[in-house]
């Protein structure tokens, strides 16, 4: 998308993707795309989803370096340094409650060799993350929101919590 007429956006390329993105991050010339999949015969998401990173150089020609399987539906995604943090959970159909939420830390220190350096479980509904100072914060679903250090990526820990009324969708940090 060349964004230079703000007023009138135009499309530079297309790159067609087999899944439902969810979160996108770019930074520098790579663009970094969370996929989910949905199976409309049951109605719900699978529990996989796809880190899929770009190279966009090339505004006219953008080139697949690589892909990597996520192990649950995930949704947010936010690039620091050379880590991907992707954040997911489940909801439960009967109850409508949040669970199995985790934070999950990709290495992309190496694009050939992609691989998980870390990961946390979070109470609740993960959602959207801003960073700062090391930490992660992480809006829930299920309200308030949670900080998790992230100065080791390979062992992140949740150091604190805070609970709202209501959902917490999304989450921007200022400091």
């Amino acid at each position: 998308m060349d964004l230079l007429i703000k007023r009138n956006p135009e499309s530079v390329s297309e790159y067609e993707v087999d899944g439902l993105p969810s979160g996108i991050w770019v930074k520098d010339d790579l663009v970094y795309i969370n996929i989910n999949f949905y199976d409309y015969e049951k109605k719900e998401y699978t529990k996989d989803s796809k880190l899929l990173i770009l190279d966009i150089k090339d505004k006219e020609n953008p080139k697949f370096l690589n892909s990597y399987k996520i192990p649950s539906s995930s949704w947010s995604i936010y690039v620091l340094g050379n880590y991907v943090y992707i954040s997911s959970f489940k909801q439960d159909r009967e109850t409508e409650k949040y669970n199995e939420s985790i934070l999950q830390i990709v290495d992309i220190g190496e694009l050939s060799d992609l691989k998980i350096s870390g990961s946390c479980d979070i109470p609740g509904g993960a959602w959207e993350m801003d960073s700062i100072g090391g930490f992660i914060y992480i809006s829930s679903l299920s309200g308030g929101i949670y900080i998790i250090d992230v100065t080791d990526n390979d062992r992140p820990v949740i150091v604190d919590s805070l609970k709202t009324s209501g959902n917490s969708y999304d989450i921007t940090i200022k400091g």
